[in-house]
C-alpha cells in the first residue's frame, strides 16, 4: 500500500480504504494526484473528499486531486443492482 493511501486511511476515519493512487507531476512544478476512496458507515462524500484534499494539499502539496468514490456493499450483495 502506497505512502498516501496509509495516511488518508489513518488521518480520515471516515475513509475505509484508498487504492488506485496515481500522482505526477505536469511542467512547472504541478501535482496532480487521482485515487478511489471507499468511506465508512453514512459518511458525508464531501466531507470526506474535503478531509483527504485537505491531507493531499498540507502533506504532499497536490493541488488539484480527483477522488473516485466507491460504495462498500455488505457481503454477499456485490452484484446487486442498486436501481432495482
Amino acid at each position: 500500500m502506497s505512502e498516501v493511501a496509509q495516511a488518508i486511511e489513518r488521518e480520515c476515519p471516515s475513509v475505509a480504504d484508498v487504492h488506485h493512487v496515481h500522482v505526477w507531476q505536469l511542467t512547472g512544478g504541478s501535482h496532480i494526484a487521482t485515487l478511489h476512496a471507499s468511506l465508512v458507515g453514512d459518511t458525508s462524500p464531501a466531507d470526506a473528499i474535503l478531509s483527504i484534499r485537505r491531507i493531499m494539499h498540507e502533506r504532499y502539496g497536490v493541488n488539484h486531486i480527483t477522488v473516485q468514490l466507491d460504495e462498500i456493499r455488505p457481503a454477499g450483495n456485490e452484484g446487486a443492482c442498486k436501481l432495482s
